[in-house]
């Protein structure tokens, strides 16, 4: 049965205007993954969606902490690496194909001085 993740974005730039956007993703299924990465961690792979490509219709991925060591390669060791130096949110079809690639696994590694415990909330369609 479908279902639907409601999200609202506040931005507030000094002494400039206040952007408040909110939206829902229809979905059929949701993940909450959420993993610690040891300091000197390398390629390690988190699960993200069953089946097949493209289904990913919500993607946030939250971070204990954040900074040019902290990084994530989509699907393949062999692809480049993408910082996680923020929070990353990605809403609908277009914005999750940013990530170059229909994420079905995301490989992290951490050359932060620190572990770090990674928080991932994934929306996707079940079906085909």
């Amino acid at each position: 049965m479908p279902t639907s993740i409601s999200w609202t974005l506040n931005v507030q730039i000094t002494q400039g205007p206040i952007l408040a956007v909110s939206g829902s993703s229809e979905i059929d299924a949701y993940d909450r993954v959420a993993v610690t990465l040891a300091s000197g961690a390398s390629d390690r792979v988190v699960e993200l969606q069953p089946g097949g490509d493209g289904q990913v219709r919500f993607l946030l991925i939250r971070s204990s902490k954040y900074g040019n060591g902290l990084t994530y390669k989509v699907n393949s060791a062999a692809n480049p690496a993408r910082v996680l130096n923020d929070l990353l949110f990605l809403v609908g079809q277009g914005g999750v194909a940013l990530l170059g690639a229909p994420p079905n696994t995301l490989r992290f590694s951490n050359s932060l001085p620190e572990d770090v415990t990674i928080e991932i909330l994934i929306g996707r369609q079940a079906t085909t």
